[in-house]
């Protein structure tokens, strides 16, 4: 068997805690794309909107306007449905194991109890692994936004992307 047959697997270590992802297939990868823009798409795009254009910067190397996306992150509260969203990151981590036990509803309700920082980090890098948002993904836009100062490049995984 070829490993092109393979779906790749990436490591991280998360708050001292090893994770594991395997990403999706490409079909059930696409449902699940498509489901998580339809929740975070809006308050994306309105995030975008505070980045000052028309410096000939790369969008990621701009000025973010924080108050605009505190707008964002408040409009994407304020829209999430909790039964669909609590569906979809379970369906998000379905393929994800956190020290080698996959995570479940069970895991969640343990594991991540007081820990929801803990949670994001890790629903981050799904997103990352599957590059639901291409080259620069999404938890690299939002480590800039807590801390201005960090400068975004590809990962490893999506360097190699690039150059494929």
């Amino acid at each position: 068997m070829s490993n092109d047959n393979i779906l790749r697997t990436e490591k991280k270590v998360i708050d001292n805690d090893s994770v594991e992802c395997t990403i999706f297939p490409g079909l059930h990868g696409l449902r699940l794309k498509g489901r998580l823009l339809k929740i975070v798409g809006p308050a994306v795009g309105k995030a975008f909107s505070g980045i000052k254009t028309g410096t000939g910067k790369s969008v990621m190397d701009t000025d973010i306007n924080l108050e605009v996306v505190g707008q964002a992150i408040e409009g994407l509260t304020e829209s999430l449905d909790n039964e669909n969203t609590i569906n979809l990151i379970l369906d998000l981590l379905t393929q994800t194991r956190i020290n080698g036990e996959s995570i479940t509803k069970n895991t969640i309700n343990l594991k991540f109890a007081g820990e929801y920082s803990k949670l994001y980090k890790v629903l981050l890098f799904v997103i990352e692994a599957n590059r639901f948002f291409g080259k620069w993904s999404i938890g690299k836009l939002f480590e800039r936004i807590e801390n201005p100062t960090i400068p975004i490049t590809p990962t490893e995984s999506t360097k190699k992307s690039i150059n494929d």
